[in-house]
């Protein structure tokens, strides 16, 4: 199992583990990512921008 982003606007709104296999079963885009992305980020040209912190 693999680390993704789901993406909605360009806003990661869910950090999942899935196996890429399977058919993505959500309505939003779903992005390999690494450890330390989060809810709140920004996914913008293949890069993911940390929010900023509150």
């Amino acid at each position: 199992m693999e680390r993704y982003a789901v993406i909605d606007n360009g806003t990661v709104t869910n950090v999942v583990l899935w196996d890429g296999e399977t058919e993505w079963g959500g309505a939003d885009q779903a992005v390999p990512c690494p450890e330390g992305v989060n809810i709140g980020d920004t996914y913008q040209d293949g890069e993911f921008i940390p929010a900023e912190p509150e």
